[in-house]
């Protein structure tokens, strides 16, 4: 193992490797040269089939050569025969040393065989030749007879009855060539020298008869000894028959003994194989449980640290003595575990500092690399928080200063809003009393009309009468001008109201404004606090003082952006409120100022009537004539106290909508007072949070 400890990992794996290379090239090897031993024994077993074939093929042509004796026979078997001997050539070279032994045998057969057949084609060429020899004897024999001089027919026809059967026993011989064809020619030549012996034949025709006759039986008797000697080539026992079967045998055996070869090829393959896996499995196990214990162990024991680093225990000590990679890798680790613990301290320092208010705070150690990017970031964390915090007051102060600013101009709107529902009502219960006035005035010149038509009956009466509609008419009078009066103040007090709510709108407006700069604050100090969360969240658990302080200014900023977001609603009610309390005013001004006209109309109707009945007391005698031009206008006087009446009240109405709508704005206003405070307070609250922090300069 200590060899192992102070291997490195590549060579721990080349060495592994190796060995399993080596197996399998020996495996490969042995595979391959077993399968080349069956392929040498299948080629053996198809050149040794192939060369069976053929000698099969070789006996038949010369069986075809037997029978017709041609020349095709003789080259086809030349032909066969060189691809035995070509067969058994490329066996040499596959084969063992006892097939070698096998194929010398069958080349030295098939060469006996060889030569067998070309001694068999000889003798078979005499054989034929002998065969034409004794058809001429025969043939010479047969003219002797026929030309013999002093011969009658009956004995010549007699010796060719003789002659034809000598010929037929040499056909029977050709044919079968047995001892017994060779008797029976014997017998016929016998029979016909004796035929010509007792003939009437000259003694000089039976000489030359019996001579020719003797050379046929000479011709014949050679004839036989050819075809013993054929028949010696290709009987069972001869060479032909015999050196044919050997090498068919020799074939055979071949055959055998490739089959043999390659099966007991197979059978060393298969065992080869199934060693060398066996022995690969079990020091492929070996090698893999060696080298990885040797690797996994000293990674064991470096993920066991980085868990205790992960679940924040730096105490846990990587014990590793291995020289390997794995080794420098172990003491690589424990440096960085230094390094983080250290960058983990400070952190948690800084954020401390941080949590408890002190933004001031920075780095004290020195970082290489990447850790002094994370302690920047950190230093840059706290003062983002600082520059976020110092913001926010400043928004802070501005949004209570913008507080306390709206709050006032609602108290100035308020009070303008009572003074101007004063004035409305004012208008009100003048118009309600010069209603009241001109019905009572109505009545009263109805009465005057009355008193008219009794006015020739008892003029005193009617003076009496007229004294008091002079002064009932005065009063009116007074009560129009003092109408007239009220109308003019209401028209005051409406343009005022309608100047001081234009003003509102305005201060409104800006308001509104400085609800849209507080929602931007709000929303940058929204951001921030979300900047600053995520940098906490980087820093991991060195950043989670942070993440109290990011949340906390996050959490502020939310309400602040809430408060002013319900102030822009309060303020958009105001405006509306302001609007329509601009429109009403405007309203109620016209109505008054159509009021006033129709008051000054009225005014001088009365005036009028005044000047009438001055001239009734005047100039009593002149009732009856003027007694109908007075009622005509008395009843004019009577149209326009009705009109006068008629427009007091529709100014009383509009009066009391003013009103209404003053009483409308105030309580927008008183709304606004309240979403006022509460934005104030909400501003107090957050610069109270923020004045626990000291931040940069």
């Amino acid at each position: 193992m200590n060899i192992l400890n102070n291997m490195s990992v590549n060579k721990k794996l080349m060495a592994g490797f190796a060995l399993v290379l080596l197996l399998t090239a020996g495996l490969g090897i042995t595979a391959y040269s077993q399968v080349t031993t069956m392929n040498n024994a299948v080629v053996a077993l198809e050149h040794a089939e192939e060369v069976n074939t053929l000698i099969g093929e070789v006996r038949q042509q010369e069986k075809n050569y037997q029978l017709r004796g041609d020349q095709s026979a003789i080259d086809k078997n030349a032909e066969l025969i060189a691809a035995v001997e070509h067969n058994l050539a490329a066996i040499l070279p596959l084969a063992t040393s006892e097939e070698k032994a096998i194929i010398a045998d069958g080349e030295t057969r098939i060469a006996t065989y060889e030569a067998a057949f070309a001694e068999l084609v000889k003798e078979t060429g005499e054989m034929h030749a002998v065969e034409e020899e004794c058809a001429a004897a025969a043939r010479v024999i047969e003219s002797s007879i026929k030309g013999a001089t002093y011969l009658d027919a009956a004995t010549m026809h007699a010796l060719m009855l003789d002659l034809m059967v000598v010929r037929r026993d040499e056909k029977n011989f050709i044919m079968r060539g047995d001892e017994k064809s060779v008797s029976d020619m014997g017998a016929a030549i016998s029979t016909l020298k004796a035929a010509i012996d007792a003939s009437e034949l000259t003694a000089s025709d039976k000489s030359t008869i019996r001579a020719e006759v003797g050379a046929y039986q000479a011709t014949f008797a050679e004839l036989v000894k050819i075809e013993d000697q054929v028949h010696a080539y290709v009987a069972t026992t001869g060479p032909l028959v015999t050196d044919g079967r050997a090498v068919k045998t020799r074939a055979e055996e071949l055959a055998e003994s490739a089959i043999a070869r390659a099966e007991a090829a197979a059978a060393s393959a298969k065992s080869a194989v199934v060693a060398f896996v066996v022995i690969a499995i079990v020091l492929g196990i070996l090698i893999a449980t060696v080298i990885s214990k040797s690797i996994t162990s000293p990674l064991n024991e470096v993920m066991i640290g980085a868990n205790k680093i992960r679940d924040g225990d730096f105490g846990y000590e990587i014990k590793i003595d291995s020289k390997d990679e794995l080794g420098d890798l172990a003491r690589t680790f424990g440096e960085m575990k230094g390094n983080i613990q250290a960058i983990v301290g400070e952190t948690e320092r800084i954020s401390r500092e941080a949590a408890g208010g002190n933004l001031t705070v920075k780095p004290e150690i020195e970082l290489k690399g990447d850790y002094n990017n994370l302690g920047n970031a950190v230093d840059g964390l706290v003062g983002v928080l600082s520059n976020a915090v110092t913001d926010s007051r400043n928004v802070g102060e501005r949004v209570l200063a913008t507080a306390q600013g709206i709050s006032s101009a609602a108290e100035e709107m308020n009070a303008g809003m009572e003074q101007l529902a004063s004035s409305s009502q004012q208008v009100a219960e003048g118009s309600q009393k010069l209603a009241e006035l001109a019905q009572t005035t109505a009545r009263d010149v109805e009465e005057v009309s009355s008193q008219i038509a009794q006015t020739s009956a008892n003029a005193s009466s009617s003076a009496e009468k007229g004294q008091n509609a002079v002064n009932e008419t005065n009063e009116v009078q007074e009560a129009a001008q003092k109408t007239l009066d009220g109308l003019a103040q209401i028209q005051e007090g409406v343009a005022k109201t309608s100047e001081t709510v234009s003003e509102m709108n305005t201060a409104i407006e800006k308001v509104g404004e400085m609800g849209e700069v507080i929602t931007d604050v709000a929303g940058q100090t929204n951001m921030l606090g979300l900047n600053a969360a995520i940098e906490a969240a980087r820093a991991g658990e060195a950043g989670r003082g942070f993440a109290v302080v990011a949340d906390a200014v996050k959490n502020l900023a939310e309400k602040v952006k809430e408060a002013a977001g319900e102030s822009g609603l309060a303020i958009d009610h105001i405006q509306e409120s302001g609007e329509n309390a601009i429109g009403a005013t405007g309203t109620a001004v016209e109505e008054a100022t159509q009021g006033g006209e129709l008051l000054h109309v009225a005014l001088e109707g009365i005036t009028t009537v005044a000047g009438s009945i001055d001239e009734v007391n005047l100039m009593v005698q002149e009732i009856d004539s003027g007694a109908k031009n007075i009622a005509k206008v008395v009843k004019g006087v009577v149209v326009g106290m009705d009109e006068v009446a008629s427009i007091s009240e529709e100014s009383a109405s509009a009066a009391e909508e003013s009103s209404a709508a003053v009483q409308q704005q105030t309580s927008a206003i008183e709304e606004l007072t309240s979403e006022t405070q509460v934005l104030t307070d909400v501003a107090q609250d957050m610069m109270n949070e923020l004045g626990r922090f000291t931040v940069r300069e």
